[in-house]
């Protein structure tokens, strides 16, 4: 079976290893690009998988001494 191309903020926290805050941080300020914000009163968001993948990437590629 194939991962999915897109995918929720929930496997997003689980690659970037991070809080839903964070999450949403990253959103208002640029770093994540939703490709889609759900219309409902607390409004999730769909994430291109391949964007979280390289974004985890440059994060791990940033940390490492």
């Amino acid at each position: 079976m194939t991962e999915p191309v897109h995918i929720r903020t929930a496997a997003a926290r689980v690659i970037l290893k991070c809080s839903q805050r964070t999450i949403i941080r990253m959103v208002e300020d640029g770093r994540l690009v939703p490709v889609q914000k759900f219309p409902t009163q607390t409004g999730g968001y769909m994430f291109d998988r391949a964007d979280v993948v390289a974004l985890a990437a440059a994060q791990d590629k940033a940390a490492a001494p």
